[in-house]
């Protein structure tokens, strides 16, 4: 499952979209459901037996499982049997993209960053202090540390391809990349090439990347009294709703939140392609849409209520769990009950409790399956339901 997230690690500000989930398997930004972690069907039938201490979702056939504590235990995969396929020896592992996945080796917190592949062979070993996923076949590496380093991006072969010479990057999309020149307060983002070449030069105190049907969200003026907007990739603003203090980079199934008002008292609505704003601000926090519906939610973080709209703003699941995530293969991940005490299961496109809420944490579904995990976040174990 995915949800609108504001990624501020480092150098990168932007809006995009992450898993909605307990906890990420690796040192990267996420938001992930409070609890337990297994796999059930519909009936809440457990295929994979709760037997991990954390896990991530499948994505490319594998899952990462760590087996030990979150200070001195080891990640490997598994495969949707639940077979142990490469082994638990690293010190963190991120799932796979583009038939590779970023692990730590050598012992935390000093783990070196390396990329293996689906056979578990170590297959790139970049000399760098930080990397991220492989995305249209270029990662992003850091060289030097948070608040100084520099950024640039390595190959498949694991070759630089574009100098480590950046403040701040993101991961390449439709063949272009946001990176910054300068610090975080006063730095402004651009666009490049695979060459490296500044094809958008920098103009915009924040900017996503380029999964938006070629268009790119950014942000023009300042983080206080700036807006959003989004451009093509000539760098012409081709959305630019200034009634709106805030939007969403992302713009899926042809429409993008958008806040108008302060952060305290605002309230969001969605605008279309065309900047119009279609759905009126009323909601205190949204989701992206996905099958055609979006979750809300009225109310404040602690006690307000997620509930789901359509594309007209009609609310056609009233707003009642304690939290919710977009629907994912049919399905939606909705927590029951206080943060401290919630329940976790999932909902179909009716509003019907289709998987019982009976876990105290859970991931959306990916490739029929959903972790789950029975117990606390410090000693409940980790497994796969199906749909």
């Amino acid at each position: 499952m995915r949800r609108l997230v504001l990624i501020c690690a480092g150098p990168f500000i932007v809006i995009a979209l992450a898993s909605v989930s307990a906890r990420q398997q690796a040192p990267a930004a996420s938001v992930r459901a409070r609890g337990t972690t297994a796999a059930t069907s519909t009936t809440g039938k457990i295929v994979i037996k709760p037997q991990f201490d954390d896990a991530g979702s499948f994505t490319e056939g594998l899952a990462p499982i760590r087996i030990g504590d979150d200070k001195t235990g080891k990640w490997g995969f598994i495969d949707k049997t639940g077979k142990m396929v490469i082994p638990a020896v690293f010190a963190f592992a991120q799932t796979f993209h583009e038939g590779l996945a970023l692990v730590g080796v050598g012992g935390a917190p000093k783990a070196k960053y390396a990329f293996i592949n689906t056979s578990g062979e170590i297959v790139i070993t970049p000399k760098c202090d930080a990397a991220w996923m492989f995305r249209d076949g270029f990662a992003t590496v850091r060289i030097g540390d948070y608040r100084t380093g520099k950024y640039g991006y390595i190959n498949k072969k694991g070759e630089t391809v574009i100098a480590p010479t950046f403040d701040g990057a993101n991961i390449f999309a439709d063949g272009l990349a946001s990176v910054r020149i300068g610090d975080e307060k006063t730095g402004k983002w651009g666009f490049i090439d695979r060459t490296g070449r500044m094809v958008i030069p920098p103009q915009f105190s924040a900017a996503g990347g380029f999964w938006n049907d070629g268009l790119a969200g950014v942000r023009i003026g300042d983080r206080t009294t700036g807006h959003g907007a989004f451009i093509d990739k000539k760098g012409n603003i081709v959305l630019e709703p200034k009634s709106a203090t805030a939007m969403s980079f992302a713009l899926i199934e042809g429409l993008a939140a958008a806040r108008v008002g302060d952060e305290k008292s605002g309230k969001w609505g969605y605008v279309n392609k065309t900047g119009k704003l279609v759905i009126t601000p009323q909601f205190d926090e949204p989701r992206e849409f996905q099958d055609g519906l979006a979750a809300v939610r009225i109310g404040t973080f602690w006690t307000g209520k997620w509930g789901f709209i359509d594309k007209t703003g009609t609310m056609v699941i009233a707003p009642q769990f304690g939290s919710a995530a977009g629907f994912s293969e049919g399905l939606a991940l909705v927590g029951i009950g206080e943060p401290l005490h919630r329940k976790y299961g999932f909902i179909d496109k009716t509003g019907k409790m289709v998987i019982t809420a009976q876990f105290e944490g859970a991931d959306s579904f990916s490739e029929g399956l959903a972790r789950v995990r029975v117990g606390d976040d410090k000693t409940g174990k980790s497994g796969f339901i199906s749909r």
